[in-house]
């Protein structure tokens, strides 16, 4: 049984026969299925058609007896019908369903109630089983009852049955030919086809030469030819792979790219059986277990290494390298086949990453690794090729690149010198892992080079110290803008400073270079060995350092030159304000002491009566030993200056030390360099300004200008002064002349009115204590004093016959009289010097109400001068005798006042004066 479902199932001719006895099968299955349908249904319309005609011919029959009421008649009728063999049941019932006969007399008397709404021949079931068909029985077209007939179809059944079982031999007859049929026509084809299997086992047992022998046109014969060419294809390309196995070889060999190719079935191994214990996270049981990592690493082989590889590691043979291959591993290598292992662990067959290996001299070497699981051998691991680039080179352009960025943007962010000296020199040792770095340059005023600062355990040790002129190498290397690299500095004779190196004997410098000027050096120590090849980055560096320090100097001579302008503002400020002299010169002498940074300054005034040049003004000094200063002419520094109209300088006064005439001065201040600069004005000297420093102090040309600029205004500041004093003492003999006049003018009034003499002397004195009690500014009250002194010159244009008329004037004469003010404001109003004054002469008439004159003013419309005057003219008047009246006492001219306060005059002013009884 088993072998015939193993030749059923498993092979072509079992499979062939199989589907033909199916095919048969199926195929006679439907056949009977659809002769079978057709018979039934050809017999249920022969039963119908019988039960129909049937029903109509008892109905026709039956009609008269329902009619007639005939109930024995119709029994009769319906038991004749039990003869029908095939006659299930017969009724008759009236019109309303009622039965009336039946071959079952039990239904006699029943009720149909499925009958027809409507008198119309019905089939009420039509099955296999039975056709149940109701006709109405009709007579003269009256409807009168029912003729209800079954039929069943037991003689239909037995036919249906034996033409099926007919059916079903026939169609395992014809499964039996088929089958017959198939078993020879699959003999002829398969036995065609165990030609071609017979050929593969052939070549199965190594014989490449075997070859399907099938001929014809058939499919067999097509799959033979097809089986022959592929035979023949897979020969040539067996020799093609052979060819391409050479190739490969020799490509392996002569890759200008280093190959590695390596076996990891052994790490397969540990992986199935790690799988196998249920580890899911291989990185994490990785970093638990480290021990798995190094045995991959062993289990791991290297099948073979080229050439390049060789080359890579510095090795001299293949040999050589292998056996050193541990050597050649660094941490990150390792950590790179722990990334592969995990890679691999996750299905990944490729990977790229960087890492960096060693040479077996321990140079290390920085690649990117490429490893690979060869097609073919996904399932076990057995061949991965791993190239290595080497990108030493490139990653050593980008390190100098993010050094250059990190350079740059460091230097961006610094804004002061020393922000960027720090910056430089601090990148410098981070770069080349340096002991120290220094930055040197020339001395502004000196002819040394000076180490500007120091960075680093070695760098600080030289930070501020100065390499004399000749000295050193740093002078070399600015002068010449040439590179300086010793790695045995300590030998070197010309390098200055050799014991402070210590044990960093490599030194390397390069010139900073910026628009083309060789600026400085910098330089950086170190034990290790400093390369040639470092001096390509260091240089770069350098050009940029350069650059920032030469923008960080423009920018301190710009804030200089600024600070500058500004202390030459300041001083013009002092000059232009008319200050004191002591007070300009004062901020004279602080410009001086910090633009030109100094220790002190003094200025000496030329007398040009005797010829000497006195101390007048100092800053910076601790002893007062400068004020008793008095040079001639014939001094070799001070008083050279003035003498031949030049700056003298000196910048080294320990070695002048005997033609400088005042010792004491360099004894107690200690000055060690000093310089004099004549202070010029229109030709003439007015003195000399001296400036003195307690270090040597060498100027350069910038510095001497500046000198000689703060000399001159120095000079103004002093003209100046002189000037303004001059115009002072004019402007105060001048006012005392103006002054003197007006006093004259008055006491012209005086002689001219002899009964007002004395008048305007009181009422000025008068006058000028009310308006300082009233809280008058001293300019107010000296124009309310020059005021009170001309309050009558009106009157200078008044007749004297109204003028001394001694009774009481006329109204046309009063006119006239209150004309004087008017006349004063027409006087003295062309006269500028007088123009605050004229408010008294022109308004001490008014009166608080507005019935003054000559204009009507009310209230604080008067000025404040006249209204003060104008109480103490009244009090002065009315305690004066005249020729019209007698004078009354004070007492009561105190009361009138009193009682004019808010009419005439002031009610303010007048509490004031009441207060003060003057």
């Amino acid at each position: 049984m088993i072998n015939l479902k193993k030749f059923l199932f498993d092979t072509l001719r079992g499979r062939l026969i199989l589907s033909v006895a199916l095919i048969h099968a199926i195929m006679m299955t439907l056949f009977i299925v659809d002769l079978t349908a057709r018979q039934r249904a050809m017999l249920l319309d022969n039963q119908s058609d019988a039960a129909i005609a049937m029903s109509q011919s008892l109905a026709t029959s039956a009609a008269g007896w329902i009619a007639a009421d005939d109930l024995s008649g119709l029994q009769e009728l319906a038991d004749a019908q039990r003869r029908y063999p095939e006659m299930s049941f017969v009724i008759f019932t009236d019109d309303l369903g009622h039965v009336l006969a039946s071959a079952d007399k039990s239904k006699v008397g029943l009720y149909l109630l499925d009958l027809p709404e409507t008198p119309h021949l019905t089939v009420l079931s039509r099955s296999a089983a039975l056709v149940d068909v109701a006709a109405p029985a009709m007579l003269d077209n009256r409807h009168v009852g029912w003729v209800r007939v079954g039929l069943e179809q037991k003689a239909a059944a037995q036919k249906l049955s034996q033409i099926t079982l007919t059916g079903i031999l026939y169609a395992l007859l014809a499964i039996a030919i088929g089958s017959l049929i198939a078993w020879r026509m699959g003999s002829r084809i398969t036995k065609r086809l165990y030609a071609v299997q017979d050929t593969i086992g052939e070549v199965k047992k190594g014989v490449q030469s075997a070859r399907a022998n099938v001929t014809g046109n058939d499919e067999a014969a097509s799959i033979a030819y097809e089986f022959n060419s592929m035979l023949d294809a897979l020969a040539e390309r067996d020799a093609n792979l052979s060819a391409s196995e050479e190739r490969y070889r020799m490509v392996f060999e002569n890759s200008p790219v280093p190959i590695w190719e390596e076996d990891f079935s052994g790490v397969k191994a540990i992986f199935d059986s790690l799988r196998e214990e249920g580890v899911t996270d291989i990185e994490t049981y990785f970093s638990q277990h480290p021990e798995v990592v190094q045995r991959c690493a062993e289990a791991a082989k290297v099948v073979d290494i080229n050439i390049a590889s060789v080359a890579l590691h510095a090795a001299e043979n293949k040999e050589q390298l292998l056996a050193g291959l541990v050597t050649t591993f660094t941490p990150e290598s390792f950590d790179v086949f722990q990334h592969e292992l995990i890679c691999l662990w996750n299905g990944a067959m490729e990977m790229k990453t960087d890492a960096v290996v060693k040479t077996l001299a321990g140079e290390r070497r920085n690649v990117t690794v490429y490893f690979s699981i060869c097609p073919g051998y996904e399932s076990t691991l057995a061949k991965a090729l791993v190239s290595l680039i080497d990108i030493t080179e490139r990653k050593r352009y980008e390190a100098e690149r993010e050094a250059i960025i990190t350079v740059s943007n460091a230097l961006r962010k610094a804004t002061t010198r020393n922000e960027i000296f720090t910056v430089i020199l601090d990148q410098f040792i981070s770069l080349f892992d340096a002991d120290g770095a220094m930055l040197t340059l020339p001395h502004a005023t000196l002819e040394d080079v000076v180490i500007e600062m120091g960075r680093g355990i070695i760098g600080e040790k030289f930070n501020g110290l100065h390499i004399p002129p000749g000295k050193g190498m740093s002078r070399w290397v600015i002068e010449n803008r040439k590179p300086y690299l010793n790695n045995a500095a300590h030998l070197d004779p010309l390098f200055y400073y050799q014991e402070i190196l210590g044990d960093s004997h490599c030194a390397a410098a390069v010139p900073l270079i910026a628009r083309e000027k060789s600026i400085g050096a910098v330089w950086i120590v170190r034990k290790k060995e400093i390369k040639s090849g470092e001096m390509r980055l260091f240089s770069a560096i350098a050009d940029i350092a350069a650059n920032a320090i030469h923008r960080v100097m423009l920018h301190e001579q710009t804030e200089q030159q600024l600070h500058h302008l500004i202390a030459l503002h300041q001083i013009d400020l002092a000059i232009t304000a008319n200050l004191e002299l002591n007070i300009t010169l004062g901020v004279v002498l602080r410009s001086v002491k910090d633009e030109l940074n100094v220790d002190a300054a003094s200025i000496l005034l030329l007398d040009s009566i005797t010829n000497a040049l006195s101390y007048i003004a100092g800053i910076g000094f601790r002893t007062r030993t400068i004020e008793s200063a008095r040079i001639s002419l014939n001094d070799k520094y001070a008083g050279r200056a003035a003498m031949e109209y030049c700056t003298v300088s000196c910048p080294d006064l320990s070695a002048e030390s005997e033609s400088f005439n005042r010792p004491d001065l360099l004894a107690e201040e200690q000055f060690m360099a000093y310089y004099a600069a004549p202070l010029i004005v229109k030709g003439q000297v007015k003195g000399v300004l001296e400036v003195f420093h307690r270090k040597p102090f060498k100027s350069d040309a910038d510095w001497l200008a500046y000198l000689e600029t703060l000399a001159t205004q120095t000079a103004i500041a002093i003209e100046s002064m002189s000037l303004f004093e001059n115009l002072q003492r004019s402007h105060l003999e001048l006012m005392q002349a103006y002054d003197a006049t007006i006093e004259g003018w008055s006491r012209a009034l005086d002689l001219r009115d002899k009964e007002t003499e004395g008048h305007t002397r009181r009422v000025t004195e008068m006058a000028v204590q009310l308006g300082e009690k009233v809280g008058m500014s001293s300019q107010e009250v000296l124009n309310l004093r020059r005021g009170a002194l001309l309050h009558d010159i009106g009157k200078m244009g008044i007749p004297d016959a109204i003028l001394h008329k001694p009774d009481t004037l006329s109204p046309e004469e009063w006119i006239v009289m209150r004309r004087h003010p008017a006349y004063s404001y027409e006087m003295l109003s062309q006269i500028k010097y007088l123009k605050d004054a004229v408010i008294v002469p022109y308004c001490h008439h008014e009166r608080w109400d507005g019935s003054g004159y000559p204009r009507g003013l009310k209230g604080e419309e008067i000025p404040l001068s006249a209204r003060v005057f104008a109480i103490v003219d009244v009090f002065d008047a009315l305690t004066s005798n005249r020729p019209y009246r007698s004078a009354i006492s004070h007492k009561e001219a105190y009361r009138y006042i009193q009682e004019q306060a808010g009419i005439q005059f002031d009610p303010e002013i007048v509490k004031i004066f009441l207060e003060g009884r003057l």
